[in-house]
């Protein structure tokens, strides 16, 4: 997750192990870390960047993501699909938190965690999995 550690990933997959109601899909060019819970469905080094925003778009409710060229993409994807993004951060005046723009899609919710001395390592655990699990409640709500 861009700079974030994958024990970090990890912990926070192990808290929403259910896969009846949380799948996660990972993302990337490479993968390099093995994600053995039942619950991951690995797409690392297996998808395109068009192929990965139309996931995103179609099938995923949460995305949690790094300062990145996808977070940006997703956030300015316009549309009406519901779409909660938790975003990771080392430096605030940088991407989307710099441009100050709200996004297109009237239905995103973003989140946004700045790790401790600027540095995306010291986002907790525990800040992304509560980000996650309001997202989750979010998405219950009729």
């Amino acid at each position: 997750m861009g700079g974030w550690p994958a024990a970090g990933g990890r912990a926070v997959f192990a808290r929403f192990d259910d896969p009846a109601r949380v799948r996660w899909v990972l993302f990337g060019h490479a993968a390099d870390d093995a994600y053995a819970q039942p619950n991951v469905c690995d797409l690392r080094g297996r998808t395109g960047f068009l192929d990965l925003l139309a996931v995103i778009r179609a099938r995923c409710r949460i995305l949690v993501a790094p300062d990145s060229g996808v977070l940006t993409m997703a956030y300015y994807l316009a549309g009406t699909a519901p779409l909660d993004v938790v975003s990771l951060w080392s430096d605030p005046r940088q991407g989307v938190l710099k441009q100050g723009c709200p996004s297109p899609n009237p239905n995103l919710h973003h989140v946004a965690l700045v790790g401790r001395d600027e540095d995306v390592r010291n986002v907790t655990v525990d800040a992304v999995a509560q980000a996650v699990a309001a997202a989750i409640e979010r998405a219950r709500r009729p």
